[in-house]
């Protein structure tokens, strides 16, 4: 029987089909896609990958989910989506940073299996320049595999792993995964948390506001530099509301956290 994994609060707030339909198409049709009542245009800064490039600690915004963060001597890129289209979304705005000025990296992590955190074409094309170490929670690392990514290691909630001068934990979130309507929740998902003598930083993948999750995290980890913390660009109602953060609310993580500071990502990359 295949496994199905629960939040921390035994919560599956997972949605289906329907939820899909009247998000992309009905809510478009009543004028309840965006807030602000218009479209939603990206703020955009050239990047010339010098801050990437250096060794010194720097975090910097790709788009979404996709950041690139220098810490401890290695190069990380969290959920990596450079493609124009994810799944069936298209992506509204190019990447910050493009594929071609990324050097070299050498954590990927990705935090569960939507198509607009895991893109094998992204994920391929950072394994063919160089020796990446690809971290992902438990079950997703076979869709890696399949697609001839084979330095791939899988963890559990809470489980660690080394990479360099890199301690990465997975940690929990609050969401759900679905690749393909048959596995639903059958692959894990989660954020992580990134130690290494120059700091601490947090990246929560995508997940709604939980209080006990974000307070387990930082009773487990040392003081962070900030979390990162996607959240969703649309106005969502009901059901997502419990799978993804709402703009307004990521300052409550500080609440829960400790943490005095965050990076919330509220750019739409796709529609």
């Amino acid at each position: 029987m295949t496994r199905r994994y629960a939040n921390m609060d035994g919560s599956v707030p997972d949605n289906g089909f329907g939820d899909v339909l009247k998000w992309q198409v009905l809510d478009r049709i009543a004028g309840r896609k965006r807030d602000g009542g218009g479209p939603f245009v990206t703020p955009r800064r050239d990047n010339d990958g010098a801050a990437v490039a250096a060794d010194r600690p720097s975090l910097t915004w790709v788009g979404h989910a996709s950041l690139l963060l220098r810490l401890g001597g290695s190069l990380i890129a969290t959920d990596p989506v450079f493609a124009s289209r994810m799944g069936p979304r298209r992506r509204l705005t190019p990447p910050g940073v493009p594929p071609s000025r990324i050097p070299a990296v050498d954590i990927v992590t990705v935090s569960h299996s939507h198509y607009d955190h895991l893109d094998l074409p992204s994920l391929r094309h950072l394994a063919s320049r160089g020796s990446s170490r690809f971290v992902v929670p438990t079950d997703c690392g076979e869709i890696l595999r399949s697609s001839g990514i084979d330095e791939v290691v899988e963890l559990g909630w809470w489980e660690s792993i080394e990479i360099g001068a890199v301690r990465v934990t997975c940690v929990p979130a609050q969401h759900w995964s679905m690749r393909v309507p048959w596995d639903r929740n059958a692959r894990l998902w989660g954020g992580f948390v990134y130690e290494s003598a120059d700091g601490v930083a947090y990246h929560a993948g995508d997940t709604a506001f939980s209080e006990q999750v974000f307070r387990a995290i930082a009773t487990a980890s040392r003081a962070s530099t900030g979390p990162c913390c996607p959240s969703a660009p649309t106005t969502r109602r009901g059901s997502w509301r419990r799978s993804t953060w709402a703009p307004k609310t990521p300052g409550e993580h500080g609440q829960s956290s400790g943490r005095t500071t965050s990076l919330r990502c509220t750019g739409a990359p796709s529609s």
